[in-house]
């Protein structure tokens, strides 16, 4: 399997990932974040957790991709937008 397009060609989601993890850094870090959103600092072992979900969620779009390439009716009706 092979990605079809880079990660960094558009620019625009970029700056909008790197402008999430700001913000979500700001939350769990910043002590009055932390007060008005009732927050905590998340562990190292907390924040690894998210990573094979995070993997599955790209390996899983990209297993829907490579259906809707090859023009399977099921996912084409029923997981595109």
């Amino acid at each position: 399997m092979r990605f079809k397009t880079g990660f960094l060609t558009n620019k625009l989601i970029i700056l909008g990932i790197i402008t999430e993890l700001i913000l979500l850094y700001v939350i769990l870090y910043f002590p009055p974040a932390q007060t008005f959103f009732g927050t905590n600092s998340l562990t190292p072992f907390e924040l690894s957790l998210s990573v094979p979900f995070a993997l599955l969620i790209l390996l899983g779009d990209e297993v829907r991709r490579f259906f809707v390439r090859r023009g399977n009716e099921f996912v084409k009706k029923y997981l595109t937008w």
